[in-house]
């Protein structure tokens, strides 16, 4: 008797846990319907002229960017090198230039240019100084497209604070403003980290792909450092950066978290590998799955298969026997990566309002 009272006692409580599931998870579906109503009359009740005026903004800038690129490319390269190897002429006799000894060092890192074959087409006097000495025309190319490049991700990264912020109002516009001027200087650094460690893994892959292993070793590594200012300081910079020496230090290494560190130490690490991991599905998802869901994202990723895809274009001229001065190794490849980036990046504009939010 008594277990059949026991029996009897416990099968109300039995339907009542049972009936509570359909109940938690109804709330649970209206709940979210009501989060998905909440963020699309948000998304509706965005005024257009916000996201026109983010359009604008950005075809003038890129107007302005692409010239100064284009600039860098052509007339920064023509800076003159010190003519430290030529004798100096006092009268009748010639004196031995001072300066070789202080610049005979340039020697093993800008070697002596190629001689011109090409003698029935000469080259074009605009093309000269672009192509006498390619180790220094890639370096001018290199510091120029780096102060660019910096200058283009700051704007980039202000656009991507407005467009992605949720909230109309100009405090939380300020608000996050302020928040990325205090972390801009840090941000600037990882992304210049990112694009050092790109460069040396696009300069094992140019080898793999032909490129001169020791002949030309200082040649291919600007090439591959000026591939990575183009399609990687950008992303990384607006992105986040999806490693840095010291996460892949740490990867190699781990260190376990001393027991004499307090709990927010160890939450702080978790926290910040937390986000890392969320960058690089960021990076996987725009640059693998090519799957671009914002206009920003656009912006981003058609300028980085660009210079990509002009590299890659461009190098077929170094296999052509036409023997002319311009066909100068890594001269193709270089300016070949400016001109894809320059051309995705002013086609980026037909793409950059036609936006599914």
């Amino acid at each position: 008797m008594n277990r059949a009272a026991r029996r009897k006692a416990t099968a109300p409580k039995a339907v009542t846990e049972v009936s509570k599931l359909p109940e938690a998870t109804a709330r649970a579906g209206a709940s979210l319907q009501a989060l998905t109503a909440k963020y699309q009359d948000r998304l509706n009740a965005k005024p257009l002229d916000t996201m026109h005026v983010s359009f604008a903004r950005y075809t003038a800038q890129v107007g302005a960017h692409s010239s100064l690129l284009l600039f860098a490319a052509l007339f920064l390269p023509r800076i003159e090198l010190p003519d430290y190897g030529q004798p100096i002429e006092s009268g009748s006799t010639v004196v031995e230039n001072n300066n070789t000894a202080r610049w005979a060092w340039l020697d093993t890192i800008l070697p002596a240019p190629p001689m011109q074959t090409s003698l029935d087409r000469p080259t074009h006097p605009f093309v000269v100084p672009l192509v006498v000495n390619p180790t220094w025309t890639l370096a001018c190319m290199c510091l120029g497209v780096a102060v660019l490049q910096l200058w283009w991700a700051g704007f980039m990264k202000s656009w991507w604070t407005e467009y992605t912020d949720g909230e109309n109002d100009e405090y939380g516009k300020a608000m996050a403003k302020t928040s990325h001027d205090k972390i801009a200087w840090g941000a600037s650094i990882a992304a210049l980290e990112t694009t050092a460690i790109s460069s040396v893994l696009v300069h094992i892959s140019l080898v793999f792909f032909g490129a001169p292993f020791l002949s030309h070793a200082v040649n291919t590594y600007l090439l591959s450092l000026l591939i990575s200012l183009l399609a990687v300081l950008v992303p990384a910079y607006v992105l986040g950066s999806p490693f840095t020496l010291h996460s892949m230090l740490s990867f190699a290494w781990p260190t376990a978290v001393p027991e004499s560190q307090d709990e927010g130490r160890a939450k702080q690490l978790r926290k910040e590998e937390t986000r890392r991991m969320i960058v690089r599905f960021g990076w996987l998802r725009l640059f693998i799955e090519l799957e671009s869901k914002t206009a920003i994202e656009r912006a981003l990723a058609l300028p980085t298969f660009g210079a990509l895809v002009g590299a890659w274009l461009a190098s077929i001229t170094l296999a052509l026997d036409w023997d002319r001065s311009w066909q100068a190794y890594p001269l193709p490849p270089a300016y070949g990566a400016v001109a894809g980036y320059v051309l995705t990046s002013l086609g980026a504009v037909i793409f950059v309002d036609n936006t599914d939010e």
